[in-house]
């Protein structure tokens, strides 16, 4: 009798079961004709969107409702296949999904749009968690496949790429090159600074954004990849063809190359003036790897060469670096300040927030030091300038930095090769004021990184990017070349000459 009962109680179970309704898709308010979608495979699609939806919401480092997140997949998707989201979710999606179960959702949405060419494969999942990484910290918060996360050289200032950024587009304008790669495939192909890209194989970049047009640049090693370009007051358009390589990005740089490829930091030798430039900062996986050395070791080695010349005052120019390391940073900050606290992170989860402090005594603690920022200084940048000037080891020379504080963890697979890597802290100034820009930030609110008085010097984006071209030719510059550049007269670059008279004046 118990084995009957058992049976009819799975029986029961059974029914219960089948009794729960299955999604099926609407009928198509356009009619249009569209291939189906197996019920397994939105199953799938399902299941990974709201892993990915769960993984936010539990780790983002600002709290955002599940619903807004699933309403953003979902609408990514429908508008992707050319057709309207199902009536019953219209006009608000977002509120609609707060009294539906949204795993039901999301698999009889994902039938109702069908296996358009536009989402079929991965690309269904694909193009929804762009859509709801839109509402995040782009281009910091990322969707990123397999393949890109094995180019990706987040870490260690390695990747397979063309060597090449561009600027953010704030408006409808063209696309510009930020900044190319010494050695790069990019400027051995003769692309430059400020350069307008206009297509990439044969597609136009109209209404792309910068992490676009570098995801269509990000191919495997060996790749051919063409792009079409202009240079500014010129209307001739010029073609690249460039093979996609492993690239490191210089993160220490002098003032010229040697004949031995390293670099010079002596920038005024009368005075015994030194100028350290810092790119991306990056940090060993693990000790005793095999990687390059990474940026603090770099400075380390530059700081000694300098103490061994009799270096009376540095220039740290970090107008340059984007961040990179958390690791990485609290490193180089800790040579110039010690074994004091750099900043504190602080996460969603009270009990993950810690303060990083300096394990290692500083070097060169007495010399005088300017440090350089700009708009285009970033996250672990602006670290290591707030950590110099609340320790009130530095002088900051410039104008107010970016204001990106927040922390990223490495990306993780959330199944079948899609991968999520999400904002999940921001790090704190070591005086404890913000240091990240919000979207709600105003201009009189604690943010970034700002210049003393004194030595704030505004400059405008198009003298920015001169400056950068400047600066590009001169590390282009054959060590044994005696052509005369615009960066050998000091005053070319207002905010190093700032600095450079500030250390003359001090040093008197």
């Amino acid at each position: 009798m118990r084995l009957v009962l058992a049976g009819s109680g799975l029986m029961l179970a059974a029914l219960s079961a089948l009794a729960v309704p299955i999604p099926v898709p609407e009928k198509p308010a356009d009619n249009k004709p569209r291939e189906s979608v197996p019920l397994g495979e939105a199953h799938t699609y399902a299941r990974i969107v709201k892993l990915a939806i769960e993984r936010i919401t539990q780790e983002y480092v600002r709290p955002i409702p599940e619903e807004r997140l699933a309403a953003a997949a979902l609408t990514a998707l429908a508008d992707a296949a050319g057709v309207a989201l199902p009536p019953y979710l219209l006009p608000d999606p977002e509120k609609a999904l707060r009294v539906r179960d949204i795993d039901n959702e999301l698999v009889r949405v994902r039938q109702h749009v069908g296996n358009t060419p536009e989402l079929r494969g991965d690309n269904a999942i694909r193009i929804s968690l762009q859509g709801v990484m839109k509402l995040l910290d782009p281009p910091f918060s990322a969707y990123l496949t397999a393949e890109e996360v094995a180019r990706d050289g987040f870490l260690s200032g390695e990747s397979v790429g063309v060597g090449m950024t561009f600027e953010e587009r704030t408006g409808p304008g063209p696309l510009i090159v930020r900044s190319v790669v010494l050695g790069g495939p990019a400027q051995r192909a003769g692309l430059r600074p400020d350069d307008r890209i206009l297509d990439v194989d044969g597609q136009s970049t109209v209404g792309l954004s910068a992490a676009e047009v570098s995801r269509r640049l990000s191919k495997s090693e060996g790749s051919r990849v063409s792009v079409s370009y202009q240079r500014p007051g010129s209307s001739e358009i010029r073609k690249a063809d460039l093979i996609v390589s492993r690239v490191r990005t210089p993160t220490v740089t002098g003032v010229h190359r040697l004949t031995d490829q390293t670099w010079d930091y002596m920038l005024d030798r009368a005075h015994r003036i030194a100028l350290i430039r810092l790119g991306p900062l990056t940090s060993r996986q693990y000790v005793g790897s095999e990687e390059p050395p990474d940026t603090a070791e770099e400075v380390a080695r530059a700081l000694e060469q300098l103490r061994e010349e009799g270096v009376k005052g540095i220039v740290l120019d970090l107008r340059e670096c984007p961040g990179g390391s958390l690791i990485g940073a609290i490193r180089v900050a800790t040579l110039f300040v010690g074994q004091v606290v750099i900043a504190t992170v602080e996460y969603r989860d009270p009990n993950k927030s810690r303060p990083y402090s300096g394990q290692e005594p500083a070097v060169c603690p007495e010399t005088p030091l300017v440090v350089l920022i700009g708009p285009d200084t970033s996250g672990g940048g602006e670290l290591v300038a707030a950590a110099l000037q609340d320790a009130g080891r530095a002088r900051i020379a410039g104008q107010r930095s970016r204001g990106k504080a927040s922390v990223q963890n490495q990306a993780e697979n959330i199944g079948g090769g899609h991968f999520l890597r999400l904002s999940s802290g921001f790090f704190i100034r070591p005086s404890g004021k913000n240091l990240h820009r919000f979207a709600d930030s105003k201009p009189d609110d604690d943010w970034g990184v700002q210049p003393d008085p004194d030595l704030e010097v505004r400059t405008s984006l198009a003298l920015r990017r001169q400056i950068r071209l400047y600066r590009l030719l001169h590390d282009l510059r054959p060590p044994d070349s005696r052509a005369a550049l615009p960066l050998d007269d000091v005053q070319k670059d207002p905010v190093l000459y700032a600095a450079w008279q500030d250390l003359v004046r001090r040093l008197q």
